[in-house]
């Protein structure tokens, strides 16, 4: 205690008067902790479950072959390379011969006074389906767009090797996959 007329403060005179002084004032800090205790916990609980539905996954398909098998004869894989000049198309099949994979393989140059990204589509439904004919178990494309490739062109290359031209609409690769060159 304090002497009278002098502050536990070190002041001349109490803070709150003299009665201020005789008493003690504990504060119970225990409620509050325990509350703000529950709140970090569910906040730190809703933050971890955002960040897991903003993450991208993919889930693996069932597939109705075996995982080891090979593919097919009558199946290959088309990729098509978007560039500014055009396409340049491949196919890959690990049981054709080379010279069938080379069969495969043609380039398609834009065309000239289309505007800068004046691409041959229908030209390229054409030789996709004649690519089709021959391999009829074939359903996958993988697009390589470049860098500086439009949003437009991309999504007009997969509606022309779907089937969707101007021969109507066919199908040709219902599954499209866009992938990037590595570089």
């Amino acid at each position: 205690m304090a002497k009278s007329g002098t502050s536990v403060f070190g002041g001349r005179k109490p803070l709150f008067g003299a009665e201020s002084e005789i008493g003690q004032v504990d504060l119970n800090l225990t409620p509050l902790m325990d509350v703000m205790s529950n709140i970090l916990f569910f906040l730190m609980a809703s933050v971890g479950a955002s960040v897991v539905a903003l993450l991208p996954a993919s889930l693996p398909t069932r597939s109705d072959s075996a995982s080891g098998a090979e593919p097919p004869v009558d199946q290959v894989m088309m990729t098509v390379q978007i560039t500014p000049v055009g396409f340049k198309v491949s196919g890959a099949n690990e049981r054709l011969k080379a010279a069938d994979v080379a069969a495969l393989r043609f380039e398609l140059p834009k065309e000239a006074g289309k505007g800068e990204w004046g691409m041959p589509y229908d030209e390229l439904t054409t030789r996709l389906s004649t690519i089709k004919e021959k391999y009829k178990a074939s359903d996958t494309v993988i697009l390589l767009p470049e860098n500086q490739v439009p949003y437009e062109v991309i999504i007009k290359t997969m509606d022309a090797s779907r089937g969707k031209g101007k021969e109507g609409s066919l199908t040709l690769f219902p599954k499209v996959v866009i992938s990037d060159l590595v570089k």
